[in-house]
C-alpha cells in the first residue's frame, strides 16, 4: 500500500511539475529573447535580481524562477535563503 501510494504521488507530481515547468521555461524564453521584455528588469540602480519560487503543500510542484543581470533561467527546486 505504501508503495502504490508513493508511486500515485510521483506520477502527480511529474504531470504538474511538468506543465509548470513548461510555462515558466516559456516566460523565461521570452524575457531572454525579447529586449522590449528585458527593459522591465532593469532599474536606475542596475538590474533587478530576484527569484520566485513555487511550491504546492503537498509537494507535487517545487520551481523557481530565478532572474539575475538581465537573463531569466528556471529551476528544479527553490534555493535557499
Amino acid at each position: 500500500m505504501l508503495l502504490y501510494t508513493h508511486t500515485q504521488t510521483a506520477r502527480k507530481k511529474s504531470s504538474t511539475n511538468l506543465l509548470v515547468d513548461m510555462l515558466l521555461r516559456l516566460m523565461a524564453s521570452r524575457f531572454n529573447v525579447k529586449k522590449d521584455y528585458r527593459k522591465y528588469l532593469m532599474s536606475v540602480d542596475g538590474w533587478q535580481n530576484f527569484t520566485v519560487g513555487i511550491r504546492t503543500e503537498n509537494g507535487s510542484v517545487e520551481k523557481s524562477i530565478a532572474f539575475r543581470d538581465g537573463r531569466v533561467s528556471v529551476a528544479a527546486g527553490i534555493p535557499p535563503k
